[in-house]
Formats: C-alpha cells, structure tokens, sequence
C-alpha cells in the first residue's frame, strides 16, 4: 500500500510487523529500568529519620549555588522532618 501526496510523490506505508516493535519496546524498557533503576526492590531496612533527613540535606547542598531559595526550604524541612516527625 502506498500514498500519493499533492506532489505527486509516492510514499510506502510502513509495514505492519508486531514482533520487532514489541521487542523494541521491551528493550528500550528494560534499558529504563536498567538506568533508573525502576522496579528495584526497596532497601531491606527502612531508613530512620535522621538518615531521611541527612539524605535530603545533601541534596540541599547540590542545589545551594544555582536554587538558593528551594535549598533553603529544603534545609528547613530536613530539620522539621528530623525534629517533628513531619
């Protein structure tokens, strides 16, 4: 099957074959996960409030020269995380 376009020019239609386009699919996903790490199994043990708030102290510092405001926000809930048990 093909189109003819105003042009005059013909295009084929693609061919409809399932099997490489589903394994595409799945190799880009599991490319996904292999990346992301999607899917993985949660720690086996959960972590405590300090290390919660540790983790996202760090994460404060890498946004502290470029987001100084949303770092500053973030240090502020580390601490009320830490403190509250909010």
């Amino acid at each position: 099957m093909s189109t003819t376009l105003a042009n005059g020019l013909s295009i084929k239609a693609p061919r409809d074959s399932s099997f490489p386009n589903a394994l595409s699919r799945r190799a880009l996903a599991w490319l996904l996960r292999l990346l992301t790490g999607w899917k993985m199994p949660a720690p086996d043990v959960p972590l405590t409030r300090k290390a919660e708030a540790d983790a996202l102290r760090d994460w404060a510092w890498t946004l502290a020269h470029s987001h100084r405001g949303f770092s500053d926000d973030l240090f502020a809930a580390a601490d009320r995380h830490e403190r509250t048990g909010s």
